[in-house]
């Protein structure tokens, strides 16, 4: 038997994972209380991806298509859920109610806008009792609070009982912060590992508080579908087919579905650490092994600081999008990028960025629907105009001059074979204004007139060259900025001197 790297009688950790119930549909009854009442579901594209209890109580689901939910459910009210504003608001709120009602020396780390871990341990002494008593004098388990086991609460001895029993507290204070300051549900769990506490606080929904002693992880994750393990996506899990050690899920037709039907007990039972490690590499092949069993190897919470990256998307039904409609797409994207840059973080400058498209290609079988594959560039950015306006046209230039998306547009004005399923604008390696070396506009201009003949070399080319069987792979293209010669302007399309570069952007600044 494998032993287990992380058991260890004398360390016992205190991790809290806050989960906002159906969040997005909580934000939206807030914004309208008469939908509390009514079967609600949150559309993004062609999707419900989330819908409050009364919903799933007629038999509607998260991630069902709109038509099988009102097919289910006639009477649904549908709410768009792609503008995403009112949720980051609300997600921030409840961040800040966190922050205010634990210590400074627990560490908060944001997971998505809907989840939080917390790391108690700082407030609890090496003996694993309260240092800090305020939420309860008793070293009992809170009013409400359901343990997850069999056995008593003090069989898992005095250090390991004192700490969980300590974590519930907290746990329930927090619960009780959050509801107070923004009148969102959510739920709570309580163990010693992030990967424990996570599944605790699915066990008791809505506005549940749960304590799960490490040693049920695994037994709560076995009957789970495979997807239920963090880090244990679509493409691992196509891996894993093709080796034989899962077994491909059918649709009603009995098509390969995009799915799996393995358990993640029965991948327990099945993958060996060594096929683990054969398959993935020992890094991720290990790390995957103990997740399935419940083990998440003392992963650390890791307070959320500033963001690294901000990103925007836009999906679509593999939709074959003509030239235009494309540009008209990155332009849009572009826009709301630099509004949310200025809203969420007016203090932080992009340095990079990523531009991602999820190409489909025509091969496949039934609907004529190939490889799904994720293609990224990364490119250097100028520092952006403080007009609005002008900095989105400048991201807009910026990720139509790629290779990634000039040859995407050639194929679509040939009309190739391609449909697009997904486009991402991200800016990346965000820093503070007084850090940043920011690239000056000359160079920025030339690595544009760069990225042009790239395009133009690229538009006589028949097809994108992104035929590959692989899911999701991310093809990270660096381009550095070359040259300090006059370069097309790319806001007006004149040739700017280098000498003149700065006065003729203040020009375009001045008629924004």
């Amino acid at each position: 038997m494998d032993d287990d790297p992380s058991s260890s009688p004398a360390v016992c950790r205190v991790v809290v994972h806050l989960d906002l119930d159906m969040f997005y549909a909580q934000c939206e009854e807030l914004q309208d209380p008469q939908l509390a009442h009514r079967p609600l579901g949150i559309q993004q594209k062609q999707i419900i991806v989330t819908c409050n209890y009364h919903a799933r109580a007629l038999g509607v689901k998260k991630l069902m298509l709109v038509t099988d939910a009102l097919a289910h459910c006639p009477n649904l009210v549908i709410r768009n859920g792609e503008d995403l504003t009112l949720y980051r608001a609300c997600s921030d709120k409840v961040h800040a109610a966190v922050r205010e009602a634990v210590p400074v020396t627990v560490p908060i780390e944001r997971l998505g806008m809907d989840e939080l871990f917390m790391d108690f341990t700082s407030a609890t002494s090496a003996r694993g009792a309260r240092n800090d008593r305020e939420p309860d004098p008793n070293d009992e388990l809170p009013e409400g609070c359901h343990f997850d086991s069999t056995e008593p609460l003090m069989a898992l001895g005095p250090i390991m009982a004192a700490a969980l029993v300590a974590g519930a507290h907290w746990a329930r204070r927090v619960r009780t912060a959050v509801l107070a300051h923004t009148s969102l549900r959510c739920s709570v769990g309580v163990s010693t590992s992030k990967l424990a506490a996570k599944i605790a606080s699915g066990i008791v929904k809505p506005s549940g508080l749960t304590v799960m002693p490490p040693s049920r992880a695994a037994e709560r994750l076995a009957p789970l579908p495979m997807r239920a393990v963090p880090g244990l996506g679509h493409a691992i899990a196509k891996r894993l087919v093709e080796e034989g050690l899962a077994i491909a899920a059918t649709d009603a037709d009995g098509d390969a579905a995009a799915t799996t039907a393995t358990t993640v007990g029965e991948l327990v039972n099945r993958v060996s650490l060594a096929n683990w490690t054969r398959v993935l590499g020992d890094r991720l092949g290990t790390k995957l092994y103990w997740m399935c069993r419940g083990n998440d190897l003392d992963a650390p919470v890791v307070a959320s600081t500033r963001p690294t990256q901000l990103s925007i998307e836009d999906s679509f039904a593999s939709t074959r999008l003509p030239s235009p409609a494309l540009t008209s797409t990155v332009a849009s994207l572009a826009s709301d990028l630099v509004v949310r840059l200025r809203r969420d973080a007016p203090d932080l400058i992009p340095r990079k960025l990523r531009v991602s498209v999820r190409v489909v290609t025509a091969t496949g079988g039934r609907g004529g629907r190939g490889p799904s594959n994720r293609i990224s560039a990364t490119v250097a950015l100028a520092a952006l105009p403080e007009s609005i306006s002008l900095a989105a046209t400048l991201v807009a230039k910026t990720a139509l001059s790629v290779p990634v998306t000039t040859r995407l547009v050639a194929a679509a004005n040939m009309g190739g074979d391609i449909s697009v399923s997904l486009i991402n604008l991200a800016f990346v390696q965000l820093e503070e204004r007084g850090e940043y070396g920011a690239m000056d506009i000359q160079s920025h201009f030339a690595q544009q007139k760069q990225h042009q003949q790239e395009g133009q070399r690229s538009a006589q080319t028949p097809a994108p060259a992104i035929e590959r069987d692989e899911i999701d792979i991310v093809v990270e293209l660096e381009q550095e900025p070359t040259g300090s010669e006059g370069a097309l302007c790319i806001i007006c399309a004149v040739r700017v001197v280098p000498w003149a570069l700065e006065s003729h952007w203040q020009s375009h600044e001045g008629i924004a």
